[in-house]
């Protein structure tokens, strides 16, 4: 099992009324929606099955899940001292048709503060969890990752069985069609370089518009990726830590070189 973050647009996370004004209600995950997904298993359709969290919301009772905002990371995707500590506590999880519904308290912390003005505000209308995937199906076997089909189509992926492991609001939602969550820069960009011109163009022109400019991609590592043998197929590379840079050059630029100085253009 490996650890992945996944994150959920919301038009509907909210601050109850009344009350201390510190109680945020919002969904974790939603089920019956297809997400596009590029990670340490592959590139997929990822469906989450309506039974998928029922274990660990047993487990934890309905409530005691820690709410840490964007998972104790930076923006640029670095650990947070600041942010590794929770800004709440679940009060109530539950599944119902549409997905987990999750009813959090907040702290009085600086930074719940700043969060919960996030929200009024509406600058932070997205929420995501971590965890692990405990079943699934298909299930991969060690050393496996999904592919696409000849001629591009993914793979639907379901999740039978998720151990959330905490969850809170963020400032990066999955975008409509794909979600690219859970991976360092350099596993999007081996993906990236062996991808069908069409969903290369449709991935770029997404991440060109939500990469931080200092969550850079280590020039070094597109040395390690390897021509893809069917141009249909798409594969993430190995994970290895990456260098914040200077540099803001458009995502799609640096794959472009990369394709070209391989041959592949």
């Amino acid at each position: 099992m490996s650890d992945f973050i996944r994150a959920v647009a919301l038009d509907d996370i909210r601050i109850r009324s009344g009350g201390t004004g510190r109680t945020v209600e919002a969904y974790a995950a939603i089920f019956d929606e297809p997400a596009e997904i590029i990670d340490q298993d592959g590139h997929y359709l990822e469906v989450n099955h309506r039974s998928a969290f029922n274990r660990t919301i047993s487990r934890h009772q309905g409530a005691g899940f820690p709410v840490v905002y964007n998972h104790g990371m930076t923006i640029a995707g670095t650990p947070s001292d600041r942010g590794s500590v929770p800004i709440g506590v679940s009060k109530e999880v539950r599944v119902d048709k549409r997905g987990v519904l999750t009813i959090s308290e907040y702290g009085t912390s600086e930074l719940a503060d700043e969060v919960l003005e996030a929200i009024r505000m509406g600058a932070v209308r997205a929420q995501s969890y971590g965890g692990r995937f405990v079943k699934s199906d298909p299930q991969l076997r060690p050393g496996q990752q999904y592919r696409a089909a000849p001629g591009g189509k993914l793979r639907t992926v379901t999740r039978l069985e998720v151990m959330m492991r905490e969850f809170g609001p963020t400032p990066f939602p999955a975008f409509a069609g794909a979600a690219i969550t859970g991976v360092r820069a350099q596993q999007v960009l081996g993906a990236l370089l062996t991808a069908p011109a069409d969903r290369r163009a449709a991935l770029l022109d997404q991440l060109d518009r939500l990469t931080p400019p200092l969550a850079e991609v280590d020039s070094d590592s597109a040395d390690h990726v390897d021509p893809p043998e069917d141009p249909d197929t798409v594969e993430a590379t190995e994970d290895s830590p990456s260098r914040p840079s200077a540099r803001s050059i458009p995502l799609s630029q640096r794959v472009r070189a990369a394709r070209i100085a391989r041959g592949w253009e």
